[in-house]
């Protein structure tokens, strides 16, 4: 290589490694296109239903439910049939209608919502789980550090699948008794409010199971990465300097470690949430997961695999939440390792 050629890779070499990581990350086109990605379908799944819902309402009167969401004749209707409701409403059914005549587009993006929110919420648990054991066995060391990573150890060598399922087991009763009491006492006391929450969240008690297990799950791997983070940071000058100072080891960690390991939390958050909304599809697919009156992309792909036979076809029930999945979680994938390229996570 001759000396000008050299010299012009240092130059560039140099000049990358000026840039911060968040300068780096807008220069990943794969990044941006995954983000934007990302907020298309978050969008799209949290603000399209509500407005169907708005549009259906106006056409049938204030207080009226969603024509998508309600049972029709037309069931199996191939994407662009016009459906005519029992209500006698009418809509255009771009992706089709499932087994009872409902739209599978406004399906797909109320599943996608569950979905998403599960997969936030849970990998939010994770997040705080691991962050905090991985803190705590890097910044003592010593018998801490090997009893929670020996702890990490055993819970790997676990089939994950199985623990939920434990788990799931183990969490529904509890939570059934605890949701029945509450409504006990806010018929006890009046508390309208507490009653309308109460009622609300009891169709939802598998997914509030399902948020805690899998966020239960996943934090083993967020422990050891933020462990080794720390083992380099507390060696590190301003973490001896605020010991001199005499800060309380709480202070060192929440005010001094803590604010160095956030673009690492959340690379790996970006990661997580992927596996964790896999993680739910493949528990709702086995029956394991959601429940109705919620659906999710798990749930959706369970009954799209039901309808499709070697002698009728109903693609459409199977291929439209097998894509919004897929779109969405390679985005997530794409964007988690993008960040920790950008940032060098190790």
């Amino acid at each position: 290589m001759s000396s000008a050629a050299a010299a012009m890779t240092t130059t560039g070499s140099s000049a990358s490694d000026s840039l911060t990581g968040w300068e780096r990350l807008k220069l990943d086109r794969m990044a941006m296109i995954s983000l934007a990605v990302l907020v298309i379908s978050a969008m799209a799944c949290f603000v399209a239903p509500p407005v169907l819902n708005s549009l259906d309402g106006a056409n049938r009167g204030a207080g009226a439910t969603s024509l998508r969401n309600s049972t029709s004749a037309a069931t199996y209707s191939p994407p662009g049939s016009l459906v005519q409701t029992a209500q006698g409403g009418t809509y255009t059914a771009w992706l089709g209608t499932d087994a009872n005549g409902r739209d599978v587009l406004y399906r797909v993006l109320s599943g996608g919502r569950v979905s998403l929110v599960v997969g936030l919420c849970a990998a939010a648990v994770s997040l705080f789980i691991g962050t905090l054991i991985g803190m705590t066995a890097g910044f003592y060391g010593g018998k801490v550090d090997h009893f929670l990573m020996r702890l990490v150890d055993v819970l790997y060598a676990n089939p994950r699948v199985l623990f939920v399922l434990i788990l799931i087991s183990a969490l529904s009763g509890p939570l059934s008794l605890a949701i029945n009491q509450a409504r006990a006492a806010a018929d006890a006391h009046n508390w309208l409010m507490l009653k309308s929450w109460v009622d609300g969240a009891i169709p939802y008690q598998r997914t509030l199971i399902l948020i805690f297990c899998l966020g239960f799950i996943e934090w083993l791997t967020m422990a050891r990465i933020v462990r080794g983070q720390v083992l380099v940071l507390k060696e590190q000058q301003f973490i001896s300097a605020a010991r001199v100072l005499g800060q309380s080891q709480w202070k060192i960690m929440t005010r001094h470690l803590l604010p160095n390991l956030w673009t690492v939390i959340l690379t790996y958050l970006t990661l997580t949430v992927p596996v964790v909304v896999l993680d739910e599809s493949f528990l709702s697919f086995l029956g394991l997961g959601i429940e109705e009156p919620a659906s999710s992309w798990g749930t959706l792909l369970k009954e799209g695999a039901s309808a499709v036979n070697p002698l009728v076809s109903r693609w459409w029930l199977l291929v439209t939440p097998a894509v919004a999945m897929g779109v969405a979680l390679l985005a997530l994938n794409f964007l988690g390792d993008a960040l920790r390229d950008a940032f060098d996570v190790h």
